[in-house]
Parts: C-alpha cells; sequence; structure tokens
C-alpha cells in the first residue's frame, strides 16, 4: 500500500528505517512530533490547575453520565461552580 504513496511521513527515523528495509525506493520523510514552547508554556510553579480530560463521545448518554459521576462522587470538592 505504501508503494501508491507520493509521500510517506513518519514520527522517527527508526520508523522510517523500518519502512526502508521492506520497501527501499519510498519516499519518506521525518516529521517529529512536538509542542511549540515558546507558544505553549507550563504554568509558572505556584499556578496549579486541577482538570482532568475525558476523550469520548458526550452525545452518547452513558458517558456524560460516567463523567458527571466521577466529577461529583469521585472527584468532589474539586470542581467550582454548576455542573
Amino acid at each position: 500500500m505504501y508503494r501508491d504513496a507520493d509521500l510517506l511521513l513518519t514520527l522517527t527515523p527508526q520508523e522510517k528505517d523500518r519502512i526502508l528495509k521492506i520497501e527501499p525506493g519510498l519516499r519518506i520523510e521525518v516529521v517529529p512530533h512536538g509542542t511549540d514552547t515558546e507558544k505553549f508554556s507550563p504554568f509558572p510553579d505556584n499556578v496549579k490547575e486541577v482538570s482532568v480530560a475525558f476523550l469520548g463521545n458526550y452525545p452518547h448518554n452513558p458517558n456524560a453520565d460516567a463523567v458527571m459521576f466521577f466529577i461529583r462522587k469521585m472527584w468532589p470538592g474539586k470542581v467550582k461552580g454548576n455542573i
């Protein structure tokens, strides 16, 4: 399937090398993942954010219920304001 592509992108040189061992003629560029630390810098030590991330489908009622249960029962006192 890779032979049909004009260009492949990998995240690491090692990944590029593994693919080239299988198919040496492919055009592959390494595009390392990372973060612009000038634009996205960590909070100073004296600033603490209490947060949790949920990656799911909120319109699916059982997922929304699970998040609300977690916030209200498992993590009480961490959330300010109305939920």
